[in-house]
């Protein structure tokens, strides 16, 4: 089997984690990633820029407000699938209609339920007795996508 040409954006601990097993996954190719320098409101930012430079894949540093110029970015590039593990943001069409496949996206809370930013914060004020981690394919609303997995 060929490998899938892979991109990833993201900017805090988790993306780092899940890079290195897209990484480490011999079937997957990443040919670019999109990232931060910093961030004033992610306690756990994680830039993906050294990364990206060590293993000599192009990447782009963003503002979070700059779509055109990360869809310009990756236009450059033939992949098949996109991993948005750990952004703040919401992606517009033009970004999640880039790859052949889809966009896969992460969201910690047992979704359909806890949508949108600080769902362990919420989880906690609300007082849920259980929350999950959900993996869907990502669309124009927010964390609203067909669910993959979900544990």
């Amino acid at each position: 089997m060929n490998s899938l040409n892979i991109v990833m954006i993201g900017c805090v601990d988790f993306s780092m984690h899940m890079l290195k097993e897209l990484y480490a996954n011999k079937k997957l190719n990443i040919v670019a990633i999109v990232t931060k320098a910093k961030s004033d409101f992610n306690s756990d930012f994680c830039s993906l820029k050294e990364f990206a430079v060590k293993k000599e894949i192009p990447f782009y540093i963003s503002t979070g407000k700059d779509e055109v110029k990360i869809v310009k970015f990756l236009e450059k590039f033939n992949f098949e699938l996109g991993f948005c593990l750990g952004w703040s943001h919401m992606l517009s069409l033009a970004v999640l209609n880039l790859p052949k496949l889809d966009f896969v996206g992460y969201h910690p809370a047992k979704l359909p339920f806890n949508r949108g930013r600080h769902p362990v914060i919420w989880a906690l004020v609300l007082g849920l007795k259980e929350t999950a981690s959900t993996f869907f394919i990502m669309n124009k609303f927010a964390d609203q996508g067909h669910i993959l997995d979900q544990r």
